[in-house]
């Protein structure tokens, strides 16, 4: 969803109920339609807009919903470096690019050391695996 430009600066808000109406305004969303992505009904999302609640318990999916971190709905902190994915996910890296086609399903298999992958008739070698990262490398 595209963030539209608002005027308050993302940088001054000062409690969760305006951060948490900055950033569904800034995506373009109505307070009904939020209230109904995280499954609570609009009444109880708006004592949070007026600041009448400080910690909900769907805190968690209020965030997710809002595509930001439950640090910066509470405190206006983003934790420094961090990116969020909504999956677990590991990063490959390839000797040449792969350009993901929807008809296949694409496997990351092991094969000891100096030897010989088999492939089946359907099977063919896109790319051989120069690194994969795991988790945090620091």
């Amino acid at each position: 969803m595209a963030v539209k430009n608002i005027s308050k600066n993302k940088e001054k808000l000062t409690s969760l109920a305006e951060r948490v109406v900055w950033k569904r305004k800034a995506m373009g969303m109505q307070a009904v339609d939020l209230a109904r992505m995280i499954n609570i009904t609009p009444t109880s999302l708006n004592h949070v807009e007026m600041g009448n609640v400080q910690q909900p318990r769907y805190m968690k999916e209020l965030a997710a919903a809002l595509d930001t971190s439950i640090e910066w709905l509470i405190n206006g902190s983003e934790e420094p470096h961090v990116v969020r994915i909504s999956e677990h996910v590991s990063i490959v890296s390839v000797d040449t690019p792969i350009k993901p086609d929807s008809n296949f399903d694409y496997y990351v298999v092991k094969i000891e050391r100096n030897k010989k992958p088999f492939y089946a008739d359907n099977m063919e070698q896109v790319g051989k695996i120069n690194k994969i990262f795991i988790g945090h490398k620091n």
